[in-house]
């Protein structure tokens, strides 16, 4: 016998008390459910008239102890509010006037945290409802039609879809399985849900921990398939071994070279075995398509905040960026592979890197692209770099090698590109005085930083003007730049006396220079 079934003397004050609620207009009563059960509402009056009525129960925060009483499972958190709550509803009432001897309702107001009750009292055969005609709407063809009457039928009409932003737990388990699978139908299903789901910053990737690796993992497994990828990611592995029936992405002369048995001989012996269909895999295209869509999400991934540490945190995901990315052995895959790096670069120890010099050289080189949103990667990256202190260093060894390009661009038409120079600008000229020394020496530098000097003074450009003179100001504290600065110092001179934004840091600089005497032979 079930022990939570109610008892005959429960279903009898049940009906009692339903047959009380239907003498004051309220016949619509379910008997109310906690635990997954029926709750004995006998029960939970005894317990709570033992111990003095609802308001005493209440005042004396008594409800957990009647919880007990019930033998709930754990699940059940909320029993004490869900009890209070039923007992207000069902059993407050009755108290009052069975329990108590009072007539009338009860004064909730005298009680903490109750709320009072609507009662649905029945409608009077002689009432009639006047009011208003309920509104009549038109159809949905009848809008269309209105609201494009007038639109040439030539026209292009654009519709909005609107899409979840996040996926449910089954389809997240779907995702993971299709990498797992790698079947083609379900490999589309999930790099198709995740392009859409990486667009939005709500998907934290912190909250699906085996997704990067079972990404990864695909991603390992489809690169040996295509040549030029494998010669680059697997340098030091051992060869694949070859299907030499099924493998449509080699050539034939290294199928033919592969210490299998002939394909004759295979097919020969599939034939007696009565195996005639054999699974096909992708061909080099469509994974490569693959791999460049993967790229795409990871990118996706990484411009929000809360995606980046666990990005970094996945070495095999960061190794194949890397590598794909030193290497440039597809163009777009490059392309998102530095605009990742950009991303996260504020996470990168360089001297951790297993080509260093490589990475940042790859790096520079995008400072001379055409395509500005690779001049800005470029330089996010850059700024972010040159913030961690231990790559101070390697970034001031390689000085000679990106000077020029960085200062060619403090001229771009582009101001954000500009404003990001003078930036990573006021990191690198605060180094070491070797360093300000080789940058005042440049034949342009100094050219181009006043010039931006005089051109942001007083033309609502602050942001500009007081960049570039924080550089002139590291720079002149090298006493071997000072002499670079003497040209310059008319120009100088009218700023600090025009602009007072930047009045004092100018001042100072034309200070340290009224000692030097000026050769110009020198």
């Amino acid at each position: 016998m079930d022990k939570y079934r109610l008892t005959e003397e429960a279903k009898q004050f049940i009906r009692e008390l339903f047959d009380f609620w239907a003498k004051r207009g309220v016949t619509n009563l379910k008997i109310p459910q906690i635990g997954g059960r029926e709750l004995d509402l006998l029960h939970l009056y005894k317990a709570v008239c033992k111990r003095g009525g609802y308001q005493k129960v209440c005042n004396n925060k008594l409800w957990k102890e009647i919880v007990l009483e019930f033998g709930l499972p754990k699940t059940c958190t909320s029993a004490s509010f869900t009890l209070r709550n039923h007992y207000q509803k069902y059993l407050l009432a009755y108290e009052n006037k069975f329990y108590f001897g009072k007539e009338g309702d009860v004064n909730l107001d005298e009680i903490p945290g109750a709320r009072p009750r609507k009662l649905i009292k029945p409608m009077d055969e002689d009432f009639k409802y006047v009011g208003q005609e309920p509104i009549k709407h038109p159809s949905l063809e009848n809008v269309l039609n209105t609201m494009y009457n007038n639109v040439p039928d030539t026209t292009e009409i654009m519709y909005i879809r609107k899409y979840k932003t996040s996926p449910i737990i089954s389809e997240m388990n779907r995702i993971l399985l299709a990498f797992e699978s790698k079947l083609p139908e379900e490999i589309i299903f999930a790099l198709n849900s995740l392009l859409l789901y990486s667009c939005h910053s709500s998907f934290h990737l912190e909250h699906h921990p085996s997704l990067l690796d079972s990404i990864v993992s695909y991603l390992e497994d489809i690169i040996k398939d295509i040549p030029y990828f494998k010669d680059v990611y697997f340098k030091d592995a051992k060869d694949k071994k070859l299907d030499v029936i099924n493998n449509k992405n080699y050539p034939i002369a290294d199928i033919m070279k592969s210490n299998e048995k002939k394909p004759s001989l295979i097919m020969s012996e599939f034939a007696k075995q009565g195996i005639t269909e054999f699974y096909k895999p992708s061909s080099e295209v469509a994974l490569l398509e693959n791999t460049r869509m993967i790229f795409r999400i990871i990118r996706n991934f990484s411009f929000s905040r809360s995606n980046q540490v666990a990005l970094c945190k996945s070495e095999k995901l960061f190794k194949l960026v890397l590598v794909l990315f030193v290497e440039g052995v597809d163009t777009e895959i490059t392309k998102d592979c530095l605009d990742i790096i950009s991303n996260i670069s504020q996470h990168i120890q360089l001297k951790q890197l297993p080509e260093c010099t490589k990475f940042c050289e790859r790096i520079y080189k995008y400072l001379d692209s055409e395509a500005v949103e690779e001049v800005e990667s470029a330089l996010e990256c850059l700024k972010n770099l040159i913030l961690t202190q231990e790559n101070e260093a390697i970034i001031e060894s390689h000085l000679s090698t990106f000077l020029d390009s960085v200062i060619n661009l403090m001229v771009h038409p582009k101001s954000d590109i500009r404003d990001s120079v003078l930036e990573f600008f006021v990191f690198l000229s605060d180094l070491k005085m070797a360093t300000r020394v080789t940058i005042s020496k440049h034949p342009k530098s100094l050219l181009r930083l006043v010039g931006l000097l005089v051109s942001g003074s007083g033309k609502n450009m602050d942001k500009t003007t007081k960049l570039a003179a924080l550089i002139l100001s590291n720079l002149s504290m090298a006493p071997a730049s000072k002499v670079h600065f003497l040209p310059y110092e008319r120009d100088l001179f009218v700023v600090a006396a025009s602009d007072s934004s930047v009045s004092k840091i100018i001042t100072s600089i034309l200070a340290d220079m009224e000692n030097l005497n000026w050769n110009p032979s020198a």
